[in-house]
């Protein structure tokens, strides 16, 4: 599953932002752009994916290989 940003605009004009599929601080860079251009940040609610580190696969390369 790849990364889902939920857009929810409330009858009072103020929008959510939902990311769903970044691990960690990650999904703070993706909902950057938005936040630019849809005004101040009034408050930013931190789920569980949110806490959780991105797992990064990482192989060594033998030099005498390579």
């Amino acid at each position: 599953m790849g990364e889902e940003i939920r857009v929810v605009i409330h009858p009072d004009g103020h929008l959510t932002l939902k990311v769903s599929g970044e691990l960690g601080r990650q999904c703070l860079q993706v909902t950057e752009a938005f936040e630019k251009e849809m005004g101040e940040v009034f408050d930013r609610q931190r789920t569980q994916e949110f806490y959780r580190k991105a797992q990064i696969a990482l192989t060594q390369r033998n030099p005498e290989t390579a």
